[in-house]
């Protein structure tokens, strides 16, 4: 979308619409490259300040259903894990919270670990006394989160390639093991900060014993690791 209808844009937003959710969005920086939500600051609180944005932030998307195409600027995020899903809502620039529901397909490769780190504390405030192997297997079941992206250019490419049904069920069985990967501790890694801050700020999970033994086996890993990184530099 061209920038200079970003602002027509906004304003028949503003007339339209009052509270709004938006589905089939994605996220994109002033460059026009995707980035994650989690790159905007978080707004804990509704009386904190969530901070200055180091960088421009736009959401695009469908809104009433489908009826309305918006984009605009977005400058903070915030999650709800007190509802049957996490519910995740970013800051528009004139005020208003936006929640943000199903992504864009093309889009989800982009959000999808800071999305299972949501559903991974979702799960331990609901269920905070299921243990590790359980959690992990509550959300391996959850489709939304799985990672599939080959299309079906490449399944036909196999077909024609593969010259007998063996070796298309072979390849196309290691295809989807491969690429239609599961949650796992490696996803939430990366978001430990979020976690911990989470951890600090809810009860709940600052009592449970997979998010207590969680961040103690990351910041173990991550000690271990540096100072491996630092014998090997001497």
């Amino acid at each position: 979308m061209d920038r200079s209808s970003y602002s027509d844009y906004e304003e028949e937003f503003e007339s339209e619409v009052q509270s709004v959710s938006v589905s089939n969005y994605h996220l994109f920086d002033d460059k026009g490259c995707p980035v994650s939500f989690d790159v905007l600051p978080i707004q804990w609180d509704d009386s904190e300040n969530s901070g200055a944005c180091n960088e421009k932030v736009f959401l695009e998307g469908d809104a009433d259903g489908g009826l309305l195409k918006i984009c605009m600027e977005v400058t903070a995020w915030r999650f709800d894990l007190s509802n049957v899903r996490p519910e995740v809502f970013l800051l528009a620039k004139d005020g208003r919270w936006i929640e943000i529901q199903k992504p864009r397909k093309s889009f989800l490769a982009t959000i999808r670990t800071v999305l299972i780190t949501l559903r991974f504390l979702h799960t331990v405030k609901r269920k905070h006394r299921m243990s590790v192997d359980s959690l992990w297997k509550d959300l391996s079941k959850d489709k939304e989160l799985r990672y599939f992206f080959f299309t079906l250019n490449f399944l036909i490419l196999i077909i024609d390639v593969c010259e007998t049904a063996f070796l298309r069920l072979f390849f196309l069985k290691s295809f989807c093991s491969f690429y239609g990967s599961k949650p796992s501790e490696d996803d939430v890694s990366n978001h430990m900060l979020l976690i911990d801050e989470a951890s600090k700020r809810d009860a709940v999970l600052a009592k449970s014993k997979v998010c207590v033994s969680f961040l103690f086996s990351l910041t173990v890993a991550s000690r271990n690791f540096s100072w491996v990184e630092y014998l090997s530099d001497i």
